[in-house]
């Protein structure tokens, strides 16, 4: 009989031995998780920074296009303004032109005459 309770005593010691080692390993996979857990909530957090950074980059991308589209009409109508003005000026520098001509042939016209008078 007490060999039977040695037996027991040594099966009960040999499990409180395997308990410990499940719980020393329990505690170990428990911190591990613990870390795990942490190292995700830095990520969500830098997931969300990297998320509002990139909300700034976009509006700010769309900023620069809707101001790019406007200089680009803006520069359009400019050069269409600048275009329509030395077409305006050539043409009356066009028009001045051919009436110093004019002006130019009476004169010759004029100096013909008197040439052939005297």
């Amino acid at each position: 009989m007490n060999k039977r309770f040695a037996q027991v005593d040594e099966r009960f010691a040999q499990m409180e031995r395997r308990f410990a080692t499940m719980e020393a390993r329990l505690e170990r996979l428990e911190q591990g998780m613990k870390e795990v857990n942490g190292r995700l909530d830095r990520l969500e957090n830098d997931m969300v920074n990297v998320k509002g950074r990139l909300e700034q980059v976009e509006r700010g991308l769309y900023e620069v296009k809707e101001a790019l589209l406007r200089l680009e009409k803006q520069a359009a109508d400019d050069v269409h303004a600048l275009l329509k003005n030395i077409d305006k000026k050539v043409e009356e520098k066009g028009f001045e032109i051919y009436a110093l001509n004019k002006r130019l042939l009476h004169v010759k016209g004029a100096i013909e005459q008197i040439q052939s008078q005297e």
